[in-house]
């Protein structure tokens, strides 16, 4: 058996991730045609190959009950940063005050640390620059941080985003333990 075996023993699991590949792979072409779907599929199967994912749907867990409440935070916090990224546009144009804000994680898995951290991005006017594992922190950079309470908010709105995602996405010990940080 050669060692490129399990790599392919993996495509009938990876089917969601190839059809999300071929359909990427549509949109960038703008046609649908025997030829670019036979050469999104073609290259979805070598980037899935070649650079294989760890098996993150085995243990990945999602509550509905939560990801109804993360999705309403994430969509709330959303229209409210841009209305007020806009209104400091608008009144102080390219001085709007920034700040880098350490956070600390609250999770020791990479996967809802990485859902928190997307979705921390999302949310305009704030932007996950550095992620350090070793100290359990991520660095956010904030526009419109003008003294210490608009910092404390910037820290508030992260450990609420991450003890969300860790209800929806995590283990029951991450579940289970909401663990007091520091602010």
């Amino acid at each position: 058996m050669t060692s490129a075996t399990p790599r392919w023993g993996r495509l009938p699991r990876r089917g969601p991730t190839l059809l999300w590949l071929v359909a990427v792979w549509l949109v960038l072409w703008w046609e649908v045609t025997p030829l670019a779907v036979t050469s999104g599929i073609a290259v979805a199967v070598a980037i899935v190959v070649l650079f294989p994912l760890p098996d993150v749907a085995e243990r990945l867990v999602v509550r509905p009950g939560p990801l109804v409440l993360l999705t309403g935070f994430v969509l709330s916090d959303v229209a409210v940063s841009g209305v007020r990224v806009g209104w400091d546009a608008v009144r102080h144009g390219g001085r709007v005050r920034t700040a880098i804000v350490a956070v600390e994680l609250l999770s020791d898995d990479d996967v809802p640390t990485a859902i928190a951290a997307n979705l921390l991005t999302l949310s305009p006017g704030t932007f996950v620059v550095a992620i350090d594992r070793t100290e359990r922190r991520c660095y956010v950079h904030a526009l419109g941080t003008a003294g210490a309470e608009d910092v404390a908010q910037v820290r508030t709105t992260a450990y609420r985003l991450q003890r969300l995602v860790l209800r929806t996405f995590g283990t029951r010990a991450d579940v289970g333990t909401d663990r007091e940080v520091s602010q």
